[in-house]
């Protein structure tokens, strides 16, 4: 699957409980979060959008494509269905998706996951503790299995990705560094990336 073939989404709907504060906006090295990670996304895909909630002004003001995904409390596969209605209308083939706290999503993520397209409905990280399904690759072809599950209120992503036919990439513990979330202040001065 070339690049040009796929949609990058960052998630960025999300509340913030753990840190207190908005994460996608959260500067480190210099760049909000949000901005971190839809480069690294950026870098490997052929174009990028943020599923940003209901509030996409605070997305749009740093120059980033920004969907709403849905009712408040919908979670993160809200955003996986706009991302994948987003794509499908525009031609993309698929969507790599990665949360706004991602920091050190792989350059190469879409190339480690593509392999698995089109036997499966969707590909996403496996580590020794279990699934990543944020860091994941799905075919637009999911699109009407999200929808589906959204209708229902059935909310969970491992769920649709089951529905969607799903394939794990096995990455080992020391791998898994690059796929860590910087949910909370002790993630982030865990992280090694400096605020500001």
């Amino acid at each position: 699957m070339k690049k040009d073939d796929v949609l990058g989404l960052v998630l960025a709907g999300g509340a913030s409980r753990r840190m207190g504060r908005d994460k996608a906006l959260l500067v480190v090295e210099g760049e909000p979060l949000v901005s971190r990670v839809a480069a690294r996304l950026a870098a490997q895909t052929g174009a990028v959008a943020v599923a940003a909630g209901r509030d996409t002004d605070r997305i749009a003001r740093l120059g980033l494509d920004a969907l709403p995904d849905g009712p408040d409390g919908a979670g993160p596969l809200a955003g996986i269905g706009a991302g994948l209605a987003h794509a499908r209308a525009r031609g993309f083939k698929a969507v790599l998706t990665a949360p706004c706290d991602g920091a050190f999503c792989p350059l190469d993520l879409r190339a480690r996951l593509a392999p698995a397209l089109p036997e499966a409905g969707v590909a996403a990280i496996a580590g020794p503790d279990g699934l990543e399904p944020l860091f994941a690759l799905w075919g637009v072809e999911a699109a009407p299995v999200v929808a589906h599950a959204l209708a229902q209120g059935r909310l969970a992503v491992r769920d649709a990705m089951a529905a969607a036919g799903l394939a794990t990439l096995a990455v080992d513990r020391e791998g898994m560094a690059a796929f860590r979330n910087l949910n909370s202040p002790t993630d982030l001065a865990r992280s090694g990336l400096r605020l500001g």
